[in-house]
């Protein structure tokens, strides 16, 4: 009897040992699954970066569609400055059709005159939102006056991100108006002497009409 009872012991912890020895198959299937899981990781990783990347294509797009550039020029004291100094500069651009009124990755170039002199010249400077400042001319030739008005131009070069290290992008790669001057302010004094002519002249009109009106017809 006791030689039974070893022997089937024996069998039993045979048969466990091969129950507990994985099946070669069910071992491959497993791994297939495990692969077929991390392929659609991948693919769910890929389908999400190319829908940031279009999104952030159809952001560009929005930002840097062509459409109509107005530029207000501020001057600081440009109307009262005198000769040898320097005026400070500032220009808003804005795109007339943008809903959300912002200006990305602007291209310009600014230039300001007196009497035919360059005083401020900037070549294909960028801004990224539409804001330019901090630009100050050279010291005047002469105080601002109708024989020496200061002349401001700003043209627009088009729209596109500055490249990898920072610099202008081709033309080519451009959207939006290019070469277009998109506005022009000219400096001359509040009160100059044209604008004293004409009142003095509305003035003496005025005083006549009322000596006029003062006549009373002879019957």
């Amino acid at each position: 009897g006791t030689e039974e009872e070893e022997h089937e012991e024996a069998e039993s912890m045979e048969n466990s040992d091969e129950s507990e020895t994985p099946d070669p198959k069910d071992e491959e299937m497993m791994k297939e699954g495990e692969m077929m899981m991390d392929d659609d990781k991948m693919m769910m990783d890929d389908d999400k970066m190319m829908m940031d990347d279009d999104k952030m294509m159809m952001d560009d797009d929005k930002m840097m569609k062509g459409g109509e550039l107005m530029a207000e020029i501020d001057v600081l004291g440009g109307d009262t400055a005198e000769a040898g100094e320097q005026i400070p500069i500032d220009v808003t651009v804005t795109m007339m059709d943008n809903a959300e009124g912002k200006m990305i990755h602007l291209w310009y170039d600014l230039v300001a005159t007196q009497s035919g002199e360059t005083i401020l010249e900037v070549k294909d400077g960028h801004s990224h939102d539409g804001k330019i400042a901090d630009l100050k001319t050279n010291p005047l030739l002469a105080a601002p006056s109708d024989d020496a008005p200061i002349m401001i131009t700003v043209t627009s070069q088009g729209m596109a991100p500055p490249l990898s290290d920072g610099s202008a992008p081709p033309v080519e790669e451009r959207t939006g108006s290019i070469g277009t001057v998109i506005s022009e302010k000219q400096i001359v004094p509040e009160f100059g002497s044209i604008a004293m002519m004409i009142l003095a002249v509305a003035v003496i009109s005025i005083v006549a009409v009322t000596a006029k009106s003062r006549i009373v017809p002879r019957i």
